[in-house]
């Protein structure tokens, strides 16, 4: 007769033991509600104001926020932008975004001459060169953003409660622009923007 696997010998009774996961017994806890939301108007003009109090470089921190507001682009969007992506002809900004998603969105021409006065006076010559730029012509980093919304809370009362980020950005511009267009025009605009129902180059 062979030998029995000491682990089997107490028949299928103990092998269901055996394979039973620890965790079985435990209860999933609840994920909590997400505080995200868009800005409404009166927290946009306090954000804007708090950025000007804190910020060491309120140019650019200013243009920064301004073009989330009004693009309702990813932090990703800005980083990514090259002076060649500004086309004021068609009055357009190319964005490159996360997951490799690109687009062309729509730019008052006021923001795209802002944009191109920025780029240039901080040292920009080339189309592949960055548009956002510090005081000493470095482009921006995501360091950068984390400071200048780090400075900007500690002005805004409702900081506490309710994000303050480039995302938070996203998301007022993208809910302001489908009050206007319509909720599915918004979204089948922006892949992967989730829509709340809440209160050719730049020398062109």
């Amino acid at each position: 007769m062979s030998p029995r696997c000491g682990r089997c010998s107490g028949g299928p009774s103990s092998a269901v033991s055996f394979v039973r996961s620890p965790a079985a017994g435990l209860v999933k806890p609840r994920r909590r509600a997400s505080r995200r939301r868009p800005l409404d108007d009166t927290e946009t003009r306090e954000l804007v104001d708090a950025v000007r109090a804190t910020s060491r470089d309120p140019d650019l921190d200013l243009l920064v926020v301004r073009f989330h507001v009004e693009s309702g682009a990813r932090r990703e969007g800005a980083l990514g932008l090259w002076l060649r992506d500004l086309d004021r002809r068609r009055s357009t900004a190319w964005l490159r975004e996360k997951f490799s998603a690109e687009r062309e969105q729509p730019l008052a021409p006021s923001l795209l001459d802002a944009l191109v006065d920025h780029a240039t006076g901080r040292g920009t010559t080339g189309g592949e060169d960055h548009v956002f730029r510090t005081a000493a012509g470095r482009p921006i980093s995501r360091r950068h953003y984390n400071t200048l919304f780090d400075r900007a809370r500690t002005a805004l009362v409702w900081a506490a409660r309710t994000p303050v980020s480039a995302h938070a950005l996203r998301h007022t511009a993208i809910t302001a622009m489908a009050r206007v267009a319509g909720y599915p025009v918004v979204r089948s605009s922006r892949s992967g923007a989730s829509v709340s129902h809440g209160s050719g180059g730049a020398g062109q």
